[in-house]
């Protein structure tokens, strides 16, 4: 899980066993510079979006591996 720093796809395009995925850290930061500019409703949907896959991460924490693996 990366930033999306182009040389981490790169990596993993080049090395099967690597999986790549982004960040949703910085994904939300890019829909709530859009919203705080423009209020979009769009970007707003989104980060409520990115807020709730946040509380699932948290209930989730404690839980086995192979669990966390399942609701993801």
């Amino acid at each position: 899980m990366s930033d999306g720093y182009s040389v981490y796809k790169s990596l993993a395009d080049n090395h099967p066993g690597i999986t790549s995925a982004c960040c949703w850290s910085h994904a939300g930061r890019g829909f709530a510079n859009l919203y705080k500019a423009s209020r979009e409703p769009r970007a707003g949907v989104e980060l409520r979006k990115i807020a709730g896959l946040y509380r699932i991460e948290k209930l989730i924490r404690e839980r086995p591996v192979e669990k966390i693996r399942q609701w993801r």
